[in-house]
């Protein structure tokens, strides 16, 4: 009877969102998280085991063993609830996060109201959000669905000044759910029918409910944008995203996770700052003959920009900040290293956004994603970390530079 009730409120609560917000154009389908932000003076790696040290506690976190557990800068799983709630207790401050969140918090807060409308965003949640968080929504005229009832996740952000680096430890794993989603849940969605401008999809689990989505986007001829994070399993991220996706967007972490798994190779440790481009341009278009993708590829590189795959000539390109603008960015960065957190997010979101202003003013097809990534690496910049006199001009994108 409780879960009836409570299912027929979401039913309601999306009949309402569809009087008020008949059109949501871009639709996000992400997830919700809360992130605990510690700042700490030194930490020390471990096989199976972190620890850590603060201005005034030192404590240790055990983490499961995999490659990522002795780099740092990487995501991590904790692997039981004790030492993971004692590293709560230590959190200074708590944040909401999640790839859905931060993407429409990116979306909403652009300053060049470079969207239609603030109702044009919508966000579909396989989770029910905290009353809260629900209203901060409702507050900045964002519509959301939540269509399941799977828990949000609970992160702890670990920052360390001294090397700049962030480490991210999520909760130990939980027992899946048999159902996660609500009964009813394609009906919920039908507003999207006719509507639906741009598909953003970033860190959603549930093949189903994505399949529903880009079904939708496809018949809309709405372009699909895809984040490639581990939150969605390997055969969601191979076989639908990078098949279905018009743009598929990932880090060198992920990356490298993504052709282990086609490959079925063992998942090497790439490196952003020493990574070989010629070589990561290989495997690029290794891992899109493998699996058949028809999606233009964005590998973010940090400082180093990143590398962009076209379909179309089957070619690598790289995009290259300039040197100057790094070293403003470096500078911010140290000051505010918690300005990383969901930057990630944010780029995909600007790269959406981009895209959807190119193709009004007539940029061809063919150039799109290469306009579309620079002007996202620039609001990252200039937006996410604030420095205000970046100019298009100080991103480029060009042939990989040649060994010398």
């Amino acid at each position: 009877m409780f879960t009836s009730l409570r299912t027929l409120r979401r039913i309601v609560r999306s009949v309402v969102s569809a009087v008020f917000y008949p059109w949501s154009r871009i639709v996000v389908a992400g997830s919700l998280c809360t992130d605990a932000q510690i700042t700490l003076r030194s930490i020390r790696r471990r096989p199976n085991e972190l620890v850590l040290t603060t201005s005034n506690a030192a404590w240790s976190v055990d983490v499961v063993q995999n490659k990522e557990a002795l780099v740092p800068g990487t995501k991590l799983t904790a692997s039981n609830s004790d030492s993971f709630d004692r590293s709560l207790a230590q959190a200074q401050r708590h944040q909401w996060g999640g790839g859905g969140y931060n993407s429409v918090c990116a979306l909403v807060d652009h300053p060049d109201h470079v969207i239609d409308e603030i109702r044009d965003i919508a966000l579909v949640m396989e989770a029910e959000p905290p009353a809260e968080l629900a209203a901060e929504l409702r507050g900045r005229v964002v519509s959301v669905t939540p269509v399941g009832r799977r828990p949000w996740q609970k992160n702890v952000v670990l920052l360390n000044p001294s090397s700049g680096e962030r480490d991210i430890v999520r909760g130990p794993a939980r027992p899946s759910l048999k159902e996660v989603l609500v009964p009813g849940w394609r009906w919920m969605l039908t507003r999207f029918r006719h509507s639906m401008r741009a598909l953003l999809i970033n860190s959603v689990r549930c093949e189903p409910l994505i399949e529903h989505l880009i079904d939708q986007a496809e018949r809309n001829n709405a372009p699909v944008f895809a984040v490639l994070t581990r939150t969605s399993s390997p055969n969601l991220r191979l076989r639908v995203l990078l098949r279905r996706s018009d743009v598929a967007i990932c880090n060198l972490d992920e990356f490298g996770d993504l052709c282990a798994l086609a490959m079925n190779q063992r998942d090497p440790v790439l490196d952003e700052t020493y990574a070989d481009l010629d070589d990561l341009a290989a495997k690029l278009q290794a891992l899109v003959r493998r699996i058949a993708s028809r999606a233009a590829i964005v590998l973010t590189l940090g400082s180093r920009g990143f590398l962009i795959y076209d379909p179309m000539t089957r070619e690598v390109s790289h995009g290259r900040i300039s040197a100057s603008l790094m070293e403003q960015t470096g500078r911010v960065l140290e000051r505010h290293p918690d300005a990383r957190n969901g930057a990630g997010d944010a780029f995909a979101a600007y790269l959406l956004l981009a895209w959807l202003q190119g193709a009004a003013v007539g940029i061809p097809t063919g150039s799109l994603v290469i306009h579309a990534a620079k002007q996202a690496a620039l609001d990252v910049v200039r937006v996410r970390f604030g420095v205000d006199d970046a100019g298009l001009d100080e991103v480029q994108v060009g042939d990989l530079p040649t060994a010398a």
